[in-house]
């Protein structure tokens, strides 16, 4: 019998899925975007971002060796 084997999608999350992995607000996961830290992906005509699981570790990496504070304006 032979199987398929599927290949795997990646899981894609949402900002506030990924702002709750990562212990921080959407509005810093959004300021580190504008940095130019993770490119996300964009729906088309919804416009809203969808994460990786790369992203969110780039993100906690970022957040980690930061050393200016996230949360301000």
């Amino acid at each position: 019998m032979n199987a398929i084997i599927e290949p795997t999608r990646p899981l894609l999350l949402t900002i506030g899925e990924v702002g709750r992995l990562v212990g921080r607000s959407s509005t810093v996961i959004r300021r580190l975007e504008a940095r130019g830290v993770v490119t996300p992906f964009r729906t088309i005509g919804q416009d809203r971002r969808l994460f990786t699981e790369n992203d969110v570790e780039t993100l906690k990496a970022a957040i980690r060796s930061t050393r200016q504070p996230l949360d301000a304006a």
